[in-house]
């Protein structure tokens, strides 16, 4: 499709692979530590997957790793005009807070 489009408007292009990441299965745990502490918190959950590279895809192979989503203004993500309500933000680091004192054993899972 671009080469068409290009070809189309008489323009050249050029295409560099810069990353290949294959996609990552988080554990099973972790990802239910996450769901459980929002639910507990009485937060709305959806499991989602995710093609966006983050930290937490590279980083699972070192130590668990899952990923906290919070709901963006309009949808709108990984782009110039996306927003977060303060309080959706409040509720991803409550669930940041309560899994990171879950696996340092400083409180018991939710």
């Amino acid at each position: 499709m671009l080469g068409e489009d290009a070809e189309r408007r008489g323009l050249t292009y050029e295409r560099e692979m810069i990353a290949d990441a294959p996609p990552v299965h988080f554990r099973r745990e972790m990802v239910n530590l996450v769901e459980s502490s929002a639910k507990r918190r009485g937060y709305s959950t959806r499991r989602l997957p995710s093609g966006a590279g983050h930290d937490a895809q590279f980083m699972h192979v070192v130590c668990p790793t899952a990923m906290i989503f919070v709901p963006s203004v309009n949808g709108v993500s990984h782009a110039p005009g996306e927003k977060t309500a303060a309080v959706d933000l409040e509720h991803g680091a409550n669930v940041l807070l309560d899994c990171a004192l879950a696996k340092a054993d400083i409180v018991k899972e939710p």
